[in-house]
């Protein structure tokens, strides 16, 4: 009677130390490597950053890119930008126009 009492409670704390193992490892998992884990919060907080540089220089392109597009419209026509537009594709110079090159510049 004694062995039996004595097997139960070893088996008992056996069960326990195996349930405890699998809830500890479940938790370090569910804490350090899900989707919701801690190495996947900097992996997606330094995509972010990425993201939001890309952002950054794409909108101040676009900026750059409206304000081209604005100083082509019929509406405040800047003739200077559109002479120098001129110039730079087509090459096209006046007798009388003085023609500054600067090496800096493509």
């Amino acid at each position: 009677m004694n062995r039996s009492i004595n097997f139960k409670k070893r088996l008992y704390n056996f069960l326990f130390l195996l349930f405890s193992f699998f809830v500890f490892f479940y938790l370090i998992y569910i804490l350090f490597l899900s989707e919701r884990g801690i190495i996947n919060l900097f992996t997606l907080q330094n995509e972010l950053i990425i993201n939001t540089k890309l952002y950054d220089e794409i909108t101040q392109n676009n900026n750059d890119l409206i304000k081209k597009i604005d100083k082509l419209k019929i509406e405040n026509l800047d003739l200077d930008y559109l002479e120098e537009l001129n110039i730079k594709k087509n090459g096209i110079v006046n007798k009388n126009d003085i023609l500054i090159v600067n090496s800096n510049n493509n």
